[in-house]
């Protein structure tokens, strides 16, 4: 019994838990290819970190970017940012995305 609760709960975690809820105004910041801000004005630098593996497990890499870009936008609020972009690559659940201010 204790395996199967083990397991089942294994599954969810794995299978697409969003463990990371937008901000009100996190949800206004858009996400933008590098190439289209350039004549946006560069505000800083935002870092951020999720988990992207459980156990021994890695995580959907695509729910662990979805992660990243959430938190960076809620945090993106501070610098009064209206867009981000990507400027690193994840890296053991790490990314760096620049702020901007476009609109």
């Amino acid at each position: 019994m204790k395996a199967l609760l083990a397991s089942l709960t294994l599954s969810a975690l794995l299978s697409g838990c969003a463990w990371v809820t937008p901000t009100t105004r996190g949800q206004a910041i858009a996400y933008l290819p590098a190439d289209q801000v350039q004549s946006c004005q560069k505000l800083g630098r935002v870092s951020v970190e999720t988990v992207n593996k459980v156990v021994l497990l890695s995580r959907d890499p695509k729910i662990v970017q979805n992660e990243l870009i959430t938190m960076a936008k809620n945090e993106a609020v501070v610098l009064k940012a209206d867009t981000i972009a990507q400027e690193s690559e994840i890296k053991d659940g790490r990314q760096s995305f620049l702020a901007y201010r476009c609109r």
